[in-house]
Parts: structure tokens; sequence; C-alpha cells
């Protein structure tokens, strides 16, 4: 064995070093965290966030060039994100061409094809044909507890979730505050009361360093001479770690209580503070900053609000945005998700109100979290929000129908432009002409495959694949998204 010093110990290089023997979760975990602070720089992040029903088009796109985007014009839903439109790239004209090769265009459908590349067949919606981007990059990662949970609701089973490691295998999601919170930090020290000044990541590599050196007891009468000289050295590297902390003043900061689950049942005021998704999406941000997990794959529930709307009268429009007078809500799916109050016939890119408060009440509760990880600081001086990679879409691409050819799409994060993947701060229109027919709005005649997002997105995160899933239109799926860099 290499008796040179060890410069930094990663997770799999332990396992082999120590002969193929059992690590606890913790230890593995704190060599993550001594790595983020050490030669390597902070730790990489992936959110993935799929919402329900479709996009209301005219009010998410933003105004304006490439550049020079608007995202504050009157009735913008992503006006809430404009303090972060540096660390954005919004995209209009991506759709899932995976929906095109067995024909199935709906919600379900839609949702376990968001990172697995096609259906398993037509008319079977709720489950996916792998290979699936977040179990690729969760492997790269050495990712040992992904977050795989449901936003703002209860999981109300498989055929909602949306992440599948392999064919006819659904990963399930948690549902619920208290879920997410478990699924967290169930395994995570509590604080002592002495530590009550350090910042979450700082507290949580101390901890687990520190958990690390009684492992380390344990695990030295079980190696090999070998073994334990470069053990005891990476060891030693720690108990300097430790030190510094002594001399470091920290601002005050905790790991978050175990909350109290909402009453999920109750519908949520789209004009009101949204407490359900904050609480939810505050505990993913808080293990997202202290490292419990690095990659989150989210579904965000959206009928809790649009149940909200029943037996309110709104105004209504026609295909080119005439008034067609008022209507009462009597359906939240059908006339608040789809927007169909014509005699409930579909209407394509009509401008919808209700459907864009919807998304704007969504898009307040992503900008606090995203702002949430803005405000969370590496131990160099960056931001959480710097070394993560958020991707956010919606299950379908046009409010009125089961269409994904055209969905709204908002990267946001440093990583992607720390790595050479992405360039943020931008608009890209791969379809600047409009909508002129129903027919562009069908995934098979998307301008831009998301099977090309896809490969960008493992591309952040080293892994080098230009073809999504099987090869079955290489004009459509190969290759990385255009004009991304």
């Amino acid at each position: 064995m290499n008796d040179q010093k060890l410069q930094f110990l990663s997770r799999r290089s332990l396992i082999k070093s120590i002969g193929g023997l059992t690590v606890s979760w913790p230890l593995l975990r704190s060599i993550a965290h001594a790595q983020a602070a050490g030669e390597t720089g902070p730790l990489k992040r992936l959110v993935l966030v799929c919402g329900e029903s479709g996009g209301s088009g005219y009010w998410w796109r933003p105004q304006g060039g490439e550049t020079n985007f608007d995202l504050e014009f009157d009735g913008a839903i992503l006006k809430p994100l404009a303090p972060l439109r540096n660390k954005l790239l919004i995209l209009n004209g991506v759709g899932n061409y995976a929906l095109a090769f067995r024909g199935t265009e709906s919600h379900e459908a839609r949702s376990v094809t968001f990172t697995a590349y096609a259906n398993s067949k037509s008319g079977d919606p709720n489950f996916a044909r792998g290979p699936s981007v977040d179990r690729g990059i969760i492997e790269r990662l050495g990712e040992a507890r992904p977050l795989y949970a449901t936003i703002g609701a209860p999981s109300i089973g498989t055929g909602s979730e949306y992440y599948y490691a392999r064919p006819g295998y659904p990963i399930a999601g948690v549902g619920t505050s208290t879920g997410i919170f478990d699924a967290l930090f169930s395994n995570t020290p509590t604080s002592p009361s002495e530590n009550a000044t350090l910042t979450p990541t700082q507290l949580f590599q101390k901890t687990m360093w520190e958990q690390q050196m009684e492992d380390a007891k344990v695990l030295r009468t079980r190696l090999g001479p070998d073994a334990r000289l470069k053990l005891d050295e990476y060891l030693a590297t720690l108990n300097e770690k430790l030190e510094a902390f002594k001399n470091q003043p920290m601002p005050p900061n905790r790991i978050p209580p175990r909350p109290v689950n909402p009453d999920y049942n109750q519908t949520i005021d789209v004009r009101g503070p949204y407490d359900r998704y904050t609480r939810d999406l505050d505990l993913v941000a808080d293990g997202l900053i202290l490292g419990t997990t690095q990659v989150a794959c989210l579904k965000v529930a959206h009928w809790v609000m649009e149940d909200s709307f029943l037996g309110q009268r709104i105004e209504t429009y026609d295909d080119s945005g005439r008034s067609q007078g008022n209507m009462t809500i009597t359906d939240y799916h059908q006339h608040v998700a789809h927007a169909q109050f014509v005699e409930d016939r579909l209407r394509s890119a009509a401008p919808n109100i209700i459907g864009r408060d919807v998304h704007r009440a969504i898009a307040i509760v992503m900008a606090r979290f995203l702002q949430r990880l803005e405000s969370a600081r590496e131990r160099d001086g960056s931001s959480v929000l710097d070394h993560t990679l958020v991707v956010w879409t919606t299950q379908l691409g046009d409010q009125s129908s089961h269409l994904g050819g055209r969905l709204p799409y908002v990267l946001a994060g440093g990583l992607g432009e720390r790595v050479g993947t992405f360039r943020m701060g931008r608009f890209l229109d791969y379809a600047p002409g409009g909508i002129s027919g129903y027919e562009e709005l069908k995934a098979v005649n998307c301008a831009v495959a998301q099977h090309q997002l896809l490969n960008s997105v493992q591309r952040t995160f080293g892994i080098e694949q230009d073809v999504f899933g099987e090869n079955l239109n290489p004009a459509r799926c190969r290759g990385y998204l255009p004009r991304a860099t």
C-alpha cells in the first residue's frame, strides 16, 4: 500500500482501504464534510422540483431578450425570483420528448419521465424506463440519503411520484413536514448546548468529526497496520480542524426542531403566507445546508391552493385573450388546473388569471427556498446556492391541456456556471414566435427535447453522456442543451 501522506480520504477509498468493513453512515457523511471544508471544496448539491398542472405561459415567460429580460412586468409569475436573476437560467420551448415515445401525455406520465427517459408502455403512465438522471448523480456523489418528498401535501401514492431507479420500481417519496424531518435528520446527532453558537454546517461538521473519532477507536482494532496508518493520518487532520473551532467566532444557529404536522386537508388562500409550503421547504433547505443530503427530488402539490378557488367567480378568456365573461369555479382540477371554462373545451395559450395566481404562489415559496440557500455561507465565503443546481418545472406545458411540448423551466444556482455547463442570468427562448396552433403544444413537436437538458444536468456532476436513454431519435435526444454556455 502506498505510504504517501494522505491528502484526503473519500468515502469509497476509506471503504476500500479497510477491506470492505461496514462503516456507519455518520462516519461516511463526516468524511464528506471533511472534504467540503478541505481541498475538494464545498459539497455539490442537486435539487429537482416538479410542480403539478400546467404552466400559464403568457404570465410565466419573461419579457424582453436573452440578458435584458424582464421578470417584473405586471402579473409576472417569476417576479419573486427577480432578486436572484443573475443566478437564473429561464428556458422556453423545451419539451418532454420522452412522452412522445409512447404517446401518453398526462400528469403522471409527465412526472415519472421528469428524470427517467421514457414511459414503460403506452397507457401505463405510472412507471418509467431508466436510466434516471437523479439516480446516476446520486451514485456519482456517493449520496447515501437522497430526499424524495412531496411539498405542501402528503404523498398520495406511487402513481404521482416521479423518480424511478428502473422499470417497475418507483421510489417512495415522504410527505408531511415530520416525514421530511425524519428523512433528513433522524440519524443526526443532537447539538450540545455549548455548540449553540455554531452555524448549522459547522455544527454538523463538528459533531460528525467527533463521532468519527469514536468510531475510529473500534475500527482501528479491526484494521491491518497499513490501513491503521492511513486512518491515523487522516484523523490527525480532523484533530487540527476541531482545535480550530475553539478559536473561531461563529454566529448562532441550530439544527431545526422536529415540526408538528400542519393540517394538509385544509386549503390555502393564495394571498396568505403559505405556511405549509415554507415549512416543508425550510426543512429541505436546512438539510442541504447541513449536508444531511446533497440530492433532493421534490414534487410540489398545487391542488391544496387550487381548491381554495371553489365557489369564486372569475373572468374567462378565449384563445386570443378576449374576455368571455364571468364563470363560477365548481371544479378545482378542470377549472383551475386546466383553465377549461368555455364549455370545457381545450383552449391553447389563453391568459388565465387564477392559473397565474397559483403558479405565482409557488414562485413565492421557491424564491424563499433559493434565498435561504443563498444566505447560507460556506467556509470559503461562497453561498450554498453557489454550489447548487436547482431545476424547477411543472408536469404539463400548457395550462389547458395534458401536453408536454412547451414546459416552463427555471434553473437556479451557481454550480453550472462554476463547472461550465450553464451560463446564468439569461432567458433562452427556443420558440420565440409564440404558439400558432394546438399541434405545437404536443411533446413530439417540442422545439428542444428535455433529453438535451438532462444531458447537461448530468454533465454538471461529471457524467459525460451525450445520449440520455435509448437512442430512439438521435436528432432529438443526442447532445447537450443548445446555447446553455
